[in-house]
């Protein structure tokens, strides 16, 4: 049985064989982001998550929407480190 990171390029597999290799001196051709930057945008999810919980009575939506702000906050204090 293989697993689904196994470059064997079997459908579903996470790192096909045939993927297009991304040369490491190559930078413009990466999407990354400055601290900065992620920062950022993790604040945004977050207020956007805290509207939706504001709009929600669902006692399972809540939860769900509290997790994924916890989770939000503990990556932006590493972040802020």
């Amino acid at each position: 049985m293989s697993s689904p990171l196994a470059g064997d390029g079997a459908p579903g597999g996470l790192f096909p064989e045939n993927r297009p290799d991304i040369p490491t001196d190559d930078w413009d051709d990466q999407d990354l982001l400055t601290k900065d930057e992620a920062a950022l945008r993790l604040e945004h999810s977050a207020a956007l998550l805290r509207g939706q919980l504001a709009e929600t009575s669902d006692p399972t939506a809540v939860a769900d929407l509290e997790e994924q702000i916890a989770r939000i906050e503990r990556v932006l204090a590493n972040i802020r480190r």
